[in-house]
């Protein structure tokens, strides 16, 4: 195996720490790669990657820097914009072990830095409490984060500024001392640091000078979004004493490190709503902002017709939700605690808006909860909807975070479309206009070679636009790297107090140099791969039409001493990294693969696992470094390499929330291939990936076979030499398979000479080895609607498992052949039908990762699961309808595949549980717990068979309810884990169907025991 090479600096750091502090600590390459970047257009690479469990580790980290002369760099999730994570020194990550909510109390809750807002509120949600404040990306942000930039969030009309409801804060200082500090309190001990603090800036800021600087300072914060860096004004108290608390907050880690905060929460509202105001010109909705404020809303959001569209695209339920001819909507939201009022506010606002003052054309109130819900996503994804452009950049510059007054919105935004017509660019507006933030997102294409320096040169003239309107250049955003250059412009009056502030805090210049207080001696960043990656696509593009010769699109460097290793990948793995490089160019870093909402599934696993291995846009990070030669190629065959790939299970679910669907399976199977062309697969994998020609054998001897199940010394063997957990209950073999029992009959055997309504059946390993009667159920309510069924006896399994476990040459001879045999099939009329959505994402997506041939495009275009299918036939009026009644309840899990097949959210039915509905005397419950955790191998391997169930839990719970007798899924592998978490039945649907159309009697027995016990 390739060791990562270490610089002596890294070995010396890394065994140093990793004596001292119980956290971990990582200078390979992998980590090194993986916290280059945020979602800014930069990287950076660090020194190390500490990860602290607890205030010591902080301190002891802070202790060896400070010796050593080493930067520290604090990180959150790494959603931000502006680079402000990201640095040449240690990065200290609290978001793997410091994220714990440590108490709630009556009014305030006590957390670490890593918890994220949207955790500690669905928390506090149960006492009715909240944290109001709210700053960032907030599914994945950290309330460390939120403290540190201290940021005007969505609700600032409402809620203010984080630093208002801080009342104690724990942090670490410069030289390791840890401190805690209450509200309204000094610091009286002079023998420490913080003491020491304290006293010179109390006696620097007693200057004539400085008390003149602090009031222009207190002046522009007052009643203005603008963000100050260091509010000093807020630390000076009445006797002209120091509280070091409003400094620490929004400083963005430049001034200390905080390890814990005690924040004041407020009461939740009883009652929201939103009104949706339409309106024919964006200059309308500006002059519209000044009266929205007089009604004292909660929040205002602005959306532009670019958005608007690519919203409607992204999800299928906000079709219908806005006209198509609206140039801007305002989403403003009221709260209070008397649904009347509120209501009233809202009428008089649209009354007021729309018929006094003929502004808007249109309005749309929501006051449903669920509906509330549903527009609050809907706003959010709106920061997130122009990524969704095509041919660009995946990282568009964002100019998101200005705020002027609310009287200057108007002629502002005329100011900035004019500046970018100069530049021959079209900006796309949104941001929080209620008080006056104001984002504009310029698509700048990357592939132009004058790009870079347009941005620079547009940055500076936007910035000048904003300063000439009296407008701040940061009300929600941390100033980060890219924007500190600008502040002694912005703070010209008292930016000499920040210098001051930060020499008597970080005397070596430790903690985030460059940030907040700008500096010229440190080296620059660098744009992220996607960047360069995007011009030399271009300039290979350019090449490749003037010379007709096989060049790559992207060839990445690579090390001499590794060519053995190149040519070995050349031919076994066949990597195409022209495919591969668009792929990974599409993720911008920003962080929605983090989300762990309830009303998302994305990523089940890193929500298992909070690690920045276990997101999705890691992979994307580490094969980019690859492609961009800033990793070498051993590293993709390393262990650490194969660890992040393995995080990924297959699911496709984060294609679904991701804004430029970046297809993460497809890249994790690339760095899987790799590892497996390198190092070869363990007995295990091996195993699975030929798990169709096993059976075939254990077929002959089924018996025997079904009793080493059920026998624990045999089940210890196959735990032993295989890797099967003991624990895991596995399915009996069927005595005779049923692609062997469909080839005994004409009638399925035989292609049909109809034109119309016939269907290839395609049956994979489970259907086909193990419960023959889905595949039974499947054809019998086919040819009850009138439908030909022909099961082609050649076919292969999908090959879901050689492609999960990156076994590249078995997938490449299953998908051949099956593409070969499919495709002639379609040709001759018929429409391919899958038992399960395994097996049509394999058809549809997988197989494309080998193959992009016509073949492939045909099979793809014209596969859909059996429940698909029947729903459309629902739809066009040709379902039979004639169920017998079914008198129970069915617990229904929806698998993360069959929202992807569709493309819906969760909070829409998936086509099994409307055809489920159909059926008289039945009642379906959905079971939206999650993931059932059983993805493929995942859940069947001892090393990760208790992490599966871990996962399931919650859904486990929710289906051990009393009233629900059994359950259901198309997905039989989370059939296997329902029945494992819980002691109940779990059918396909097309059983349920097949039993209310009146076949397969048996299932009547099953019914009557569920409801036995």
């Amino acid at each position: 195996m390739p060791k990562t090479q270490l610089t002596a600096q890294q070995e010396r750091l890394q065994d140093d720490l990793r004596g001292v502090i119980d956290g971990e600590v990582r200078c390979d390459d992998v980590a090194i790669r993986l916290y280059s970047t945020d979602a800014s257009l930069f990287e950076c690479p660090p020194l190390g990657v500490v990860f602290p469990r607890n205030k010591n580790d902080v301190a002891a980290t802070v202790r060896y820097a400070s010796e050593n002369g080493v930067s520290i760099h604090p990180r959150g999730a790494g959603t931000g914009h502006t680079g402000a994570c990201l640095g040449h020194g240690l990065i200290l990550d609290f978001t793997k072990y410091m994220r714990r909510v440590l108490q709630v109390t009556e009014n305030s809750v006590i957390t670490q830095p890593g918890a994220t807002l949207e955790r500690i509120n669905r928390q506090l949600l149960q006492q009715q409490r909240r944290i109001g404040a709210d700053s960032g990306f907030t599914p994945a942000t950290a309330i460390g984060s939120v403290l540190a930039v201290d940021g005007a969030g969505s609700h600032w009309l409402s809620q203010g500024f984080p630093y208002q409801a801080v009342r104690k804060l724990q942090a670490v200082l410069s030289n390791g001392e840890i401190v805690t500090l209450e509200r309204g309190t000094v610091i009286a001990e002079n023998t420490s640091f913080a003491g020491q603090i304290t006293q010179e800036l109390a006696n620097f800021l007693a200057l004539p000078s400085a008390v003149k600087a602090i009031a222009d300072q207190r002046s522009q914060a007052e009643g203005t979004p603008y963000r100050q860096g260091y509010r000093v004004c807020n630390a000076v108290l009445l006797d002209g004493q120091i509280d070091l608390t409003p400094l620490l907050i929004g400083s963005e880690g430049t001034l200390a490190l905080i390890t814990q905060a005690e924040i004041e929460t407020s009461v939740a509202p009883n009652t929201s709503g939103m009104v949706f105001l339409m309106f024919d010109s964006l200059d309308k909705a500006m002059h519209a902002v000044p009266l929205i404020r007089v009604h004292h809303p909660a929040a205002c959001e602005l959306i532009d017709r670019r958005r608007l569209t690519l919203l409607r695209d992204w999800d299928s339920r906000l079709k219908s939700a806005i006209p198509y001819d609206s140039e801007a909507v305002l989403a403003v939201e009221f709260e209070g605690d008397d649904p009347l009022s509120v209501g009233d506010r809202m009428q008089d606002l649209i009354n007021e808006l729309r018929f006094d003052r003929q502004l808007c054309y249109t309005a749309r109130v929501v006051f449903q909860p669920q509906e509330v819900s549903l527009y609050r996503d809907f706003t959010a994804r709106s920061h997130l909807a122009a990524y969704r452009m095509r041919h660009s950049v995946s990282s568009v510059l964002r100019l998101e975070d200005a705020a002027v007054p609310i009287e200057q919105l108007s002629s502002h935004i005329l100011a900035v479309q004019n500046l970018f017509k100069r530049y021959e660019l079209a900006p796309s507006f949104f941001g929080h206009v209620g008080h006056g933030q104001i984002g504009v997102q310029p698509v700048l294409d990357f592939s132009d070679e004058n790009a870079l320096s347009r941005m620079y040169h547009l940055l500076s003239e936007y910035y000048d636009e904003v300063f000439r309107v009296n407008g701040s250049i940061s009300s929600e955003q941390a100033f980060g790297w890219i924007r500190s250059s600008y502040l002694p412009a912005q703070f010209a009056k008292y930016y000499y107090i920040y210098e001051q502030v930060k020499r008597l805090f970080d005397p070596q210049g430790l903690f985030h140099p460059g940030k907040i207080v700008a500096r010229n001696d440190l080296p620059p960043f660098r744009f992220r791969s996607s960047v360069m990656l995007h011009q030399e696509h271009r300039q290979n593009q350019e090449t490749t039409s003037q010379d007709r010769t096989n060049v790559s699109d992207v060839s990445p460097t690579f090390n001499n001493n590794e060519g053995r290793l190149q040519r070995q990948l050349e031919v076994q793995l066949k990597w195409d990294s022209s495919s591969i490089a668009e792929t990974t160019m599409r993720c911008n870093g920003c962080g929605r693969c983090r989300s762990r909402e309830p009303q998302t599934r994305m990523c089940p696993v890193f929500r298992w696992d909070l690690n920045e291995e276990s997101a999705p846009r890691a992979k994307a990070n580490l094969v980019r470094g690859i492609l961009d030669g800033k990793c070498g190629l051993g590293v993709l065959t390393s262990e650490q390499s194969r660890a992040v790939a393995d995080y990924c299970v297959h699911c496709h679910i984060c294609r679904l929330e991701c804004p430029t669907e970046v297809n993460i399976p497809k890249i994790a199977f690339q760095t899987k291939c790799a590892f497996t062309a390198a190092h070869g697969l363990p007995l295990s994998d091996n195993f699975f990936s030929h798990l169709d020609q096993v059976l075939k054998w254990l077929a002959l001897i089924s018996c025997p076979v079904n009793w080493t199940i059920t026998n624990r010394w045999t089940r210890w063997l196959y735990e032993k030499l295989l890797g099967i957990s003991q624990a895991r209950k596995l399915p009996k073999l069927a005595k005779i398979s049923y692609l062997s029992r469909a080839g005994w009959y004409k009638r399925l055997s035989k292609p049909s000479r109809r034109r119309d309504r016939k269907v290839a059946l395609f049956v994979d390993i489970y259907a086909n080895h193990f419960e023959t009667r889905i595949a039974d159920a499947a054809v019998k309510v086919l040819e009850h609607n009138g439908i030909d069924v022909y099961v082609p006896g050649r076919q292969q399994p999908s090959g879901m498992f050689s492609f999960s476990c990156g076994r590249r040459d078995r997938a490449e001879r299953i998908s051949r052949k099956n593409i070969s045999l499919l495709a002639d099939i379609v040709r001759q009329g018929y429409q391919i039908i899958t038992l399960e959505p395994t097996s049509a994402i394999c058809l549809r997506d997988e197989y494309g990762y080998l193959y992009n041939d016509s073949d492939a495009l045909l099979v793809a275009a014209n596969t859909c699961d059996v429940m698909t299918y029947l729903h459309k036939m629902h739809l066009d009026g040709k379902l039979q309808l004639n169920f017998s009644p079914i008198h129970t309840t069915v617990g229904y899990h929806a698998p993360c595949r069959s929202l992807v097949l569709a493309k819906m959210h969760l909070s829409e039915q998936t086509p099994a549980e409307q055809l489920l509905h159909l059926i008289p005397g039945l009642t379906v419950r959905r079971l939206e717990h999650g993931c059932c955790g059983m993805a493929g191998s995942f859940g069947i391997l001892a090393r990760t068979f208790r992490r599966s169930l871990r996962m399931g839990m919650p859904l486990f719970s929710a289906l051990r309810a009393p009233s629900i007798m059994i359950g259901a899924s198309e997905c039989n592998l989370c059939k296997m884990q329902m029945e494992q978490g819980c002691n109940k039945c779990t059918l396909h649907p097309i059983i349920l169907m097949a039993h209310a159309y009146g076949f397969l009697p048996d299932i009547a027995q099953v019914l009557a025991s569920a409801r036995i016990r």
